[in-house]
C-alpha cells in the first residue's frame, strides 16, 4: 500500500480532551504504526494551505476528536476529504469512565490522561492493522 495514514487530533489547545488526542497520535506516529502514519498542523488545513490539504486528500485519514464540536472532523470534511474513522475522547471516556482525567492536566496530562490516550492509540493502531489487511487480501 502505497498511501499512508494521516493522523489528526484535535488541536484544543488548553483542553485536557483536546491534550489526550493528541498525546494519542503522538503515540501512533512515533510508537504503534511509525512509517505508515503521520500527523498535519490542524490550523493549517484549516486555512486552506495546499501542501497540507494534498497530503491529507492523498492518503487515509484517521480523525481523533476531543470533544462533539468534532473541530477536527469538521476541518478534513472542509478539505474535501472523509476521514476514514473518527474517534471521539469523549465517547470513549464513557467506555472508561474510571479513567475522568483531571481537567486542569492539560500540559501535563495526568495517569488517567495518559490511560485513556494508550487505549485510544491502540483503537487508531488496530483501526490501520484492520485496513492494511484488507488492502492486502
Amino acid at each position: 500500500m502505497d498511501k499512508k495514514f494521516v493522523v489528526l487530533p484535535c488541536s484544543g489547545v488548553g483542553k485536557t480532551y483536546g491534550s489526550i488526542a493528541r498525546e494519542a497520535a503522538y503515540r501512533v506516529i512515533e510508537k504503534l504504526k511509525p512509517g505508515v502514519t503521520l500527523t498535519v498542523c490542524l490550523p493549517r488545513l484549516i486555512v486552506n494551505d495546499g501542501d497540507v490539504r494534498q497530503l491529507v486528500k492523498d492518503n487515509l485519514c484517521i480523525v481523533i476528536d476531543g470533544c462533539p464540536s468534532k473541530c477536527a472532523s469538521f476541518a478534513v470534511e472542509s478539505a474535501g476529504c472523509k476521514p476514514t474513522v473518527v474517534f471521539e475522547v469523549t465517547k470513549l471516556l464513557r467506555e472508561h469512565r474510571n479513567l475522568k482525567p483531571d481537567r486542569a492536566s492539560v500540559i501535563e496530562l495526568d495517569e488517567n490522561g495518559r490511560k485513556l490516550a494508550e487505549i485510544i492509540a491502540e483503537k487508531v493502531s488496530r483501526e490501520v492493522d484492520k485496513v492494511l489487511n484488507s488492502e492486502e487480501a
